[in-house]
Formats: C-alpha cells, structure tokens, sequence
C-alpha cells in the first residue's frame, strides 16, 4: 500500500484514501466498502495490465463508485418514496362510486322534474334552504298540513330511486 500512497504506512495511505473518499460521499463507514472495492477492481485491472498511475486509478475508481452509489440511493429513495405515497390512500371516491353517484344525482334531477312545480318548490325550499314548514307555508300562502303533504310526496318518490 505504501507503493499506492507515496509515502508512510499501508494504514496511513488508507486512512488518506478513506477521508477523500468520505468527504465526497459523506459517510466514513461506507467510505470503507467503496475502498474496498476500488481496490478489487484496482487488482483486477492490475491483472490485466500494468496501472501506471495506482493512486489516481483508486481515486478515479473511488470518485466513480461514489457517483454509482449516490444514484443507487437515489433510486432506492425515489422507489420508498413511491412505495411511501401508494400506502397513502386516497381521499377521493373511487371512479365505481363517483359514477354511480352521478347516475343516482341524474335520477333525482329527473324526479325533481317531474313533480309538480308546487312540490318542487316546496320540497327544495325546506331541504336546500332549510325552511320550517311554518315559514313556507306563510311564504306560499298555505297549510302546514299541505307543506307536510308536498314534502312527503317528494321523498317518496326519491326514495324509491334507493330501492
């Protein structure tokens, strides 16, 4: 090692290569494993041909493990963070219910229609605008027992569409 690092021991050549690795990635544990497989690679090209220039093979090694390592990370990341959002549910309805919703709303539009216009007004006047039977009643000009009577009917017929 101490051929690799110009000077001083194997363990301060490997110390030196340890701290450039962990400033540009940022964690010394890892700094280790990424060393550790500079060098493997550092032997394997060894094996094949002669490496004029070890430190700067192992730094460059080094410097392309780290850039690997930050997009594995990142990857791993993106895909927890996708994983993280699919456990989320989801607040909206579901497309079935949303449908069949419309469908159920388009039923009651056709059912308000058909009422007479005296029912119609009677019956939104007390559930839309929450009036009294007494206030609607002295606004149309008619019994409480009529303003019952038009609101019954009303939600009969749509309460029939629930059946």
């Amino acid at each position: 090692m101490s051929a690799l690092t110009g000077a001083g021991s194997d363990q301060q050549g490997r110390a030196r290569l340890v701290r450039w690795i962990a400033r540009h990635h940022g964690a010394r544990v890892e700094s280790e494993d990424l060393l550790h497989d500079a060098f493997v690679r550092f032997e394997q090209q060894r094996r094949r041909a002669m490496v004029s220039d070890p430190i700067g093979f192992l730094l460059h090694t080094a410097s392309n493990l780290v850039i690997d390592d930050y997009r594995k990370r990142r990857t791993r990341r993106l895909a927890s963070d996708d994983a993280e959002l699919a456990r989320i549910p989801d607040p909206e309805p579901a497309v079935e219910e949303i449908l069949t919703a419309r469908s159920r709303l388009e039923r009651a539009a056709q059912v308000l229609d058909a009422l007479s216009e005296r029912t119609r007004a009677v019956f939104l006047m007390h559930r839309l605008d929450g009036r009294k039977h007494s206030e609607i009643a002295s606004s149309l000009g008619i019994s409480i027992s009529a303003v019952e009577k038009h609101i019954a009917k009303a939600a009969c017929l749509l309460m029939q569409l629930g059946e």
